[in-house]
Order: C-alpha cells, then structure tokens, then sequence
C-alpha cells in the first residue's frame, strides 16, 4: 500500500471449517436459521463431492471406485479433525478510488486441497489458465458449480488431473 493511503476492504468472508462447523457456538447468533442452513447445503455438497471421487477413480481406472472416498472419510464424521470447509466470499467492485496498478484481488493460484466446488454469481471475475498459458474468464452459469482440481488431486493422479490455475480478476 502507497504511504499516506488509506486501507480499502476488497473482500470479506466468513469460513465454516472441518469437524467445528458442526458446532452450534460456531455460528453467529445474529443471523437466524444459518446453521440449518449451512447444514443442509453441506450435506448436499458432501453427496456431490463423493458421486465426483468416485467418478475420478473411475476415470483413473483405479480397482476401487471406493479409493477417494476411503482418503477422505473424514467428510461425513463430524468428529474427526480435517480441512473441509465452506467459505463465503463477497469482492466489493473496484472503483477508481478504491483500486490502484499496484491493487490485486486474488492472484494466481492453485487450491491445494482435492478438489472446490465454487458457486459464481452474475459478477464473475474468476479467471482460469489454460494449459496454453491463455488466460479466460469461467462463466457464470445460473444452477452450476465450477470445479477446481487441487494440488492434491494432481498429486493422487500422477498429474492426469492437473490442478487448476486460476485468478481473481479486477473487474
């Protein structure tokens, strides 16, 4: 940040981590109903998320369409320490008072974890690199989620899955 510049808030969220998010003291007593709510989303995702490992076993053509989600059970027990988490983000806009050339939002970057799962809003922003070093925007579909392969998903795949790079634009 220049000397003499104030700080500008560009992004704000709020986290919903591993075994604690189960916890009722985990969530803000202000906002009625989110706990249920955040429960019901979770639980639709965690459905999703062990549909998508099998599916990379198969892909794989591992023997054990079973394999990933055996590497991750801690997604369906509440009571085991891990690092599955929900996260809400909100980027303000850019304004010409609030950004700068030196000003980022979220550089480029791969999730380590498996695999994200992002819910985009008509705002967009989100940019991926193609393997061609091409950067494109990731299209807000109404309904959809976007997926992120993860470091560790590269990993686990000997880089058939190869983890995605992406970036937050300015925009």
């Amino acid at each position: 940040m220049k000397e003499g510049s104030a700080a500008v808030d560009l992004k704000t969220c709020f986290d919903f981590w591993g075994f604690e998010a189960h916890k009722a003291s985990s969530f803000p007593v202000e906002i009625p109903g989110l706990k249920e709510t955040v429960d019901d989303f979770r639980s639709s995702l965690t459905s999703l998320s062990k549909k998508l490992l099998c599916c990379f076993a198969i892909y794989l053509k591992l023997e054990d369409d079973d394999y990933f989600i055996k590497h991750h059970k801690a997604i369906e027990d509440p009571t085991i320490p891990h690092v599955t988490n929900i996260r809400t983000n909100f980027y303000f806009p850019f304004t010409p008072s609030s950004a700068d050339s030196e000003t980022i939002r979220l550089g480029e970057h791969c999730d380590w974890d498996t695999f994200s799962l992002l819910v985009q809003d008509e705002a967009g922003g989100l940019e991926a690199r193609m393997a061609d070093g091409e950067w494109v925007p990731v299209p807000s579909l109404k309904d959809s989620l976007v997926l992120n392969a993860g470091l560790m998903l590269e990993m686990w795949s000997g880089g058939h899955l190869p983890a995605t790079v992406i970036s937050h634009s300015k925009g």
